[in-house]
C-alpha cells in the first residue's frame, strides 16, 4: 500500500491519497478528506445587510409571483426560474440576517 503525499484542493486538503493496487476491474484508489469550512463571521456592514434583505425579500416575492403565473396560466417551465428566485432570496435572506457573504468568505471582493 503506497502512499501519495498530501496536496491542496483551493481550500478543502486532501490528507491522505492511497493506491491499494490493481483489482480485477482497474486500480482501487482511496482519499481521505479534510475540510476546511469558510469563516462564518460577520463580513458585511450594515448598508450591505439591508441590500441583501431587501434584494432577499424581492426575489421570494419574484418567486411567489411566477408561481402563480405558472400555476394560473399552466406555464410550467416557469418553475424552473421561480424555484431559482426562491434559492437565491432566500440564501440573500440568510446572509442578510447574519450579516454574513459566502461570496466574502471564498474571498471574492464585493461592492457592498
Amino acid at each position: 500500500m503506497s502512499s501519495i503525499g498530501p496536496f491542496n484542493l483551493a481550500s478543502n486538503e486532501i490528507s491522505h491519497l492511497r493506491l491499494h493496487g490493481a483489482t480485477r476491474t482497474g486500480y482501487r484508489v482511496s482519499a481521505t478528506l479534510q475540510y476546511n469550512a469558510m469563516s462564518h463571521e460577520c463580513n458585511i456592514d450594515a448598508r450591505g445587510k439591508a441590500i441583501r434583505m431587501i434584494a432577499g425579500w424581492i426575489f421570494l416575492i419574484a418567486s411567489l409571483a411566477l408561481g402563480l403565473v405558472a400555476w394560473l396560466l399552466a406555464r410550467y417551465w416557469l418553475w424552473y426560474p421561480m424555484g431559482g428566485c426562491f434559492a437565491v432570496g432566500s440564501v440573500m435572506l440568510y446572509e442578510g440576517a447574519n450579516r454574513w457573504c459566502a461570496l466574502r468568505a471564498m474571498g471574492i471582493k464585493t461592492p457592498l
